[in-house]
């Protein structure tokens, strides 16, 4: 519920990117490239929004014991909390939506050949 605006972020995103794919190519079935795409742009994007989100209102507390330990590994390196919370939700950020664009791609896969008239 804290992060709620990245969770919207991450599906508009996703659509835009499979949207201007489709578009650029006029093929309607998409790649793993695509996937991947999609998945560094809405790890930069959550990692900026998360973060800001993280840092200004909720005292770079994340609510996850994670990334609330990586934000105090870094701060005990740069000496600035808004830094390690910024350095900390870009890394992690791009880890998760990599691993979750790779399984996306695998149900997407899967459902392709399921419903082979839906994914021309």
């Amino acid at each position: 519920i804290r992060f709620v605006l990245c969770h919207i972020l991450t599906a508009v995103l996703a659509a835009i990117t499979f949207r201007h794919h489709q578009r650029r190519t006029k093929i309607k079935r998409l790649n793993f490239e695509i996937f991947l795409w999609a998945g560094v742009w809405i790890a930069i994007s959550n990692a900026i929004l998360g973060d800001f989100l993280a840092s200004h209102l909720f005292d770079s507390s994340s609510a996850s014991p994670i990334l609330d330990g990586s934000v105090l590994g870094l701060y005990v390196v740069f000496k600035n909390l808004t830094v390690a919370t910024y350095i900390s939700g870009l890394f992690t950020n791009i880890a998760d939506k990599l691993l979750s664009a790779s399984i996306s791609y695998i149900f997407y896969i899967l459902l392709a050949r399921k419903f082979k008239n839906i994914f021309k």
